[in-house]
């Protein structure tokens, strides 16, 4: 992949820079094995590979075109890779920790370090920030705030528009990194918005104006990005909501800059755990803008979308077999002709436990049209799970091969968290997944037409 890529991005690279001068970039290299260091860009889901340099008596050195700032990551492959932001600084020195690239030292790099100075401060603040939020949400629910809480949030804000507008006017590029990442706290904050949540979508990204092109190949982008999607997935929420939070913060870049690919791909890694639908939805909008400029990440998105296809809505469920409680092996396939509620649960998962009554509630009144549960264990112990089920009064199929959270059924359906539900209509195919409380009650209700 570095060969293939590597000739025509450098010949892009120089033949935009012949007007500059040139930097050096040296790099102590220790490691006998290594012949050659590679300087890359962040593509999003990748990599570019912009330059290399042979290693020789043990030292690797980059001659740069001049320009503004920039990150590139150095590393002898991009599974290992140290950000490093190139521009304007000559005789920039790295010493190669070869055991792990991206804990290497700078030298001779002023503006490296204050980059680090100002992430160490900025860090600092999102971490208080964020403490206090949580202290002051529990005091909330107790109707009892205390002003300080109060106080100390309105100073820790100062603080941070005081950060931003200061690098705004002494340091754009660094500037730009503060502007991605200033959020105020939505419970001191004079605003309209109703909700916490409606703050959040329309706030998290006040600051940052993308249409300013120092924002390509800049990677906070993709970071801020891949956070704002991850928070907005983590709630659960229908993925036609979701989908339209995301797709207003995607309207904001600017679809023929480098930033946009930066952005779709954190949105990307934000969802595609907490929600394969909207993970299928946003790798087609990549695959269908990047397929003939980025072939090698459109390729790895295609084969994502082959293993998750199975699991999004009107997808397939995929078959499995194990073992009831008396040892005789189970399939799904044997409940085709029904309406089939696959039910990841434990006896130790507490709010497995707490849903139990209302999937009782539920089979009791759906059984004779038609409706199964077949009760998925994550259990590794055979009679704290079949206790669970005599309390609980699960009158259902159930099946386990008490493996714990290794239960192949559960490593087959991606399941990282219980309880956790997948319907399914009489041919097999998902209706939905997640689905509990009233919302299970109201989508079968829906099925069954009652």
């Amino acid at each position: 992949m570095i060969q293939r890529f590597l000739i025509g991005l450098m010949a892009l690279f120089f033949s935009v820079q012949l007007s500059a001068g040139q930097i050096t970039l040296t790099a102590t290299v220790p490691c006998p094995e290594s012949q050659t260091v590679y300087l890359y860009r962040l593509g999003g889901l990748h990599f570019e590979p912009v330059m290399q340099a042979p290693v020789k008596e043990g030292v690797a050195t980059f001659n740069i075109p001049e320009r503004d700032w920039q990150f590139f990551y150095l590393g002898f492959s991009d599974e290992d890779v140290l950000p490093i932001i190139l521009g304007k600084e000559d005789g920039v020195e790295v010493a190669v920790n070869c055991a792990k690239m991206n804990e290497s030292t700078f030298s001779n790099s002023p503006f490296n370090m204050e980059y680090q100075e100002m992430k160490g401060k900025m860090n600092g603040l999102k971490n208080r920030s964020n403490q206090l939020s949580r202290q002051y949400n529990r005091q909330l629910r107790s109707n009892d705030v205390p002003q300080e809480f109060t106080e100390e949030m309105i100073k820790v804000d100062r603080l941070k528009l005081q950060m931003l507008e200061e690098y705004q006017k002494t340091n754009p590029f660094l500037a730009r990194i503060l502007e991605l990442n200033t959020y105020l706290s939505f419970f001191i904050q004079p605003s309209d918005y109703t909700s916490e949540l409606d703050y959040f979508v329309n706030e998290y990204f006040r600051f940052a104006d993308f249409k300013d092109p120092g924002f390509n190949y800049q990677p906070w982008v993709y970071e801020a990005f891949k956070g704002y999607a991850s928070t907005l997935a983590s709630t659960k929420m229908p993925v036609e909501l979701l989908q339209e939070y995301i797709g207003k913060a995607l309207a904001r870049v600017p679809t023929h800059q480098q930033s946009y690919q930066l952005a779709l791909s954190g949105v990307l890694l934000g969802v595609e755990k907490a929600n394969p639908s909207a993970f299928a939805y946003y790798a087609g909008l990549y695959i269908d803008k990047f397929k003939d400029t980025h072939p090698e990440p459109v390729k790895d998105l295609e084969y994502k979308l082959e293993l998750i296809a199975r699991f999004v809505k009107g997808g397939e469920a995929p078959n499995f077999t194990q073992n009831d409680p008396e040892g005789h092996p189970v399939s799904l396939t044997d409940f085709r002709g029904k309406v089939v509620l696959v039910d990841f649960w434990a006896s130790w998962c507490g709010p497995c436990r707490k849903e139990n009554p209302n999937v009782v509630k539920l089979y009791a009144k759906y059984k004779d049209q038609g409706f199964e549960v077949l009760g998925v264990s994550l259990d590794s112990k055979q009679d704290r799970w079949l206790d669970a089920i005599e309390k609980d009064g699960l009158t259902w199929t159930h099946v386990s091969d008490l493996k714990g959270w290794q239960n192949e059924v559960a490593g087959l359906y991606s399941v990282t968290s219980i309880p956790h539900t997948v319907l399914l209509d009489k041919e097999g195919k998902i209706l939905g997944r997640n689905l509990r409380g009233a919302a299970l009650e109201e989508k079968l209700a829906e099925v069954f037409g009652n």
